[in-house]
């Protein structure tokens, strides 16, 4: 197989390795993104109702295609065997999976409404650095006063106290709370958690390690299955969620299709803690 640009050394070999012997879990992420993609092309039969507003098609499917496409980079980057790269798409695909439940669960016009005010609002917050920082003040200002113009509306059906919280983020409270009110609460104490060690740089163990020549072992990528297997069975579980709940909101169908690719029950969850007990062990023998 030709490789062009910078390749990492092995990632060749890893690449053909991964093939093999992943080969089922990484059919079954093609089968996801495929059914993803076909229903992807039923939104042209999206049908405007009160509850399914075009503020509500915009959110709830603009981030349906932000999924999509982190599926597509997931699965990209599990081929060459960059597994640790993988899990941090994987983090960002739990919380647009979050964000769309919560859109989706009741009241989803001002939902939508307020997630489109949270982005404009996270400018304003931006901006609030730039006129502190020498070099950025004259832009910054610029770009406030057009973004002060912009939540006028929102201000008027929102209110200026919860244009405040929705600074914060889109639901107004922690990530964590925004999961607990999806019903979540495990999920983020155990899957977010565990995934959130990558971006965070707290993955060490990952990429070096001590060598028994007294040396320094650096690791161009993870030979363990298990981790490999983690990324795809979740990767599918989240997407199938996401799949699940787009079509039943849009009555796009395809829910017989959706449930035979979702991960066996408990699957994910029994990696998980695997995942966790492994994390804690090599944590234990890289410490010279």
């Amino acid at each position: 197989m030709k490789v062009t640009g910078f390749a990492l050394p092995g990632e060749v070999s890893a690449r053909e390795s991964v093939e093999r012997t992943v080969a089922k879990g990484l059919a079954e992420v093609d089968a996801c993104l495929a059914l993803g993609i076909k229903l992807l092309q039923r939104t042209s039969s999206f049908v405007v109702t009160r509850k399914r507003t075009k503020k509500v098609g915009l959110v709830v499917m603009g981030l349906y295609m932000k999924a999509l496409k982190t599926v597509r980079a997931i699965r990209i980057v599990a081929s060459p065997d960059l597994v640790e790269d993988g899990f941090v798409l994987c983090r960002s695909l739990l919380e647009t999976t979050v964000a769309i439940l919560y859109v989706l669960q009741k009241d989803s016009p001002r939902r939508a409404d307020e997630y489109i005010a949270h982005t404009l609002m996270r400018t304003k917050w931006a901006m609030e650095g730039w006129t502190r920082t020498h070099g950025l003040k004259v832009a910054g200002r610029r770009i406030d006063r057009r973004a002060e113009k912009e939540k006028k509306p929102f201000e008027r059906r929102l209110g200026t106290a919860r244009l405040e919280q929705l600074k914060r983020s889109y639901s107004g409270v922690s990530l964590e709370e925004t999961f607990k009110r999806v019903g979540l609460n495990r999920l983020y104490q155990t899957l977010y958690r565990r995934l959130s060690v990558h971006p965070h740089a707290a993955d060490l163990e990952s990429h070096a390690e001590p060598s028994e020549q007294g040396g320094l072992q650096l690791k161009a990528g993870t030979s363990d299955l298990r981790e490999m297997n983690f990324l795809l069975d979740n990767t599918r579980l989240l997407f199938c969620a996401v799949l699940q709940r787009v079509s039943q909101e849009m009555d796009m169908g395809y829910q017989t299709e959706i449930e035979a690719l979702k991960p066996r029950a408990g699957m994910p969850t029994r990696m998980l803690f695997r995942a966790w007990k492994k994390r804690i062990q090599a944590r234990r023998n890289a410490i010279p």
